[in-house]
């Protein structure tokens, strides 16, 4: 379910240290998190890659949806400030890389570098065609380094972080964990309306009593939903599209919302009731699930935190300046 879990960019934060040695390519500053400065390349990065994610590369989305540009600075502003929670949350537990870690992560890119068919041309080419710098890639290799060793260490049992035995998941599980099956039709760029008319034709064989399983083999466009047709999707609160969400929690179990918009498609959702067995079967997988949603909120709180500055530059960089 890949383009309903709520995903946040890869690992990305414009908190970015110059100590590498690798300069960004536009130092002018942007804003700063706790102080620290934001570049403009780096919040392009950040910022053309929520864009692509809204519009899907329909730049008539911008035209059709004027209010969508609020919801993206807020995107934005959503990725820098999780991400810096990372850095403050590694810094409570003092969890830092090595010297040793960061030059393995230097010596991985410049040998992919110099494995690039075409040269160095075509290896920076290809960073530029993901709004990316050579800066951005090293740092962003070095944060998803230092997230794992973060996240490792908080819910290990044994750092009484997070406290997830069976006694908690077991309690938690009822609460906060749903199961759904769903049909996903992706928006077609250039035949918006094309799409919609096909999620309605699909709703309203749902409402008729069509096998939902059907509908999905026949309609659906998420081979993760193919996959799970068995067994549904499972989820915990807080780990899917939140209007995808907010729709499920309006459902009683069997019940089926309305079509969802979301901006790149549409979903029809059968809310499902759990399944012990499966549960019981999976058991490990609901705690991996438990324990990040918790590490997540953990994140939250210092994102939260996080003492924002914004720079005249800020307010210039809009949809049409950037595109």
């Amino acid at each position: 379910m890949k383009r309903l879990i709520a995903a946040l960019l890869a690992l990305v934060t414009l908190t970015l240290l110059t100590a590498c040695g690798v300069k960004p390519n536009d130092s002018r500053v942007v804003l700063k998190l706790d102080g620290e400065k934001v570049y403009y390349d780096y919040y392009r990065y950040v910022f053309m890659n929520s864009k692509r994610d809204m519009d899907g590369g329909d730049a008539s989305y911008w035209t059709r949806h004027p209010e969508a540009e609020a919801a993206l600075r807020e995107s934005v502003m959503e990725v820098l400030l999780h991400y810096r929670a990372v850095q403050r949350l590694a810094e409570k537990y003092d969890v830092r890389l090595t010297k040793a870690q960061k030059q393995a992560i230097k010596d991985d890119l410049a040998a992919a570098k110099a494995a690039t068919s075409g040269g160095e041309a075509a290896y920076l080419a290809s960073l530029e065609e993901a709004y990316m710098s050579e800066y951005a890639l090293l740092y962003i290799r070095e944060l998803t380094e230092l997230w794992s060793q973060l996240y490792d260490y908080v819910t290990d049992e044994m750092n009484g972080i997070i406290a997830c035995s069976d006694e908690v998941l077991d309690a938690d599980i009822p609460k906060n964990f749903r199961r759904i099956r769903y049909v996903y039709i992706a928006k077609d760029a250039e035949h918006p309306e094309a799409t919609a008319a096909i999620a309605e034709e699909v709703s309203e064989k749902a409402a008729d009593g069509a096998d939902f399983n059907g509908l999905i083999e026949e309609y659906g466009e998420d081979p993760d939903m193919d996959r799970l047709l068995a067994d549904g999707y499972y989820y915990t609160l807080g780990a899917i599209d939140e209007d995808v969400q907010k729709a499920v929690e309006l459902l009683a179990e069997g019940e089926i919302a309305p079509v969802i918009e979301v901006s790149y498609g549409y979903y029809v959702v059968q809310r499902l009731g759990l399944d012990d067995a499966y549960v019981n079967k999976n058991y490990e997988s609901f705690r991996a699930q438990y324990c990040a949603r918790i590490f997540n909120e953990m994140l939250k709180t210092e994102a939260e935190a996080v003492k924002i500055t914004y720079e005249e530059l800020f307010e210039e960089l809009t949809v049409a300046s950037m595109s």
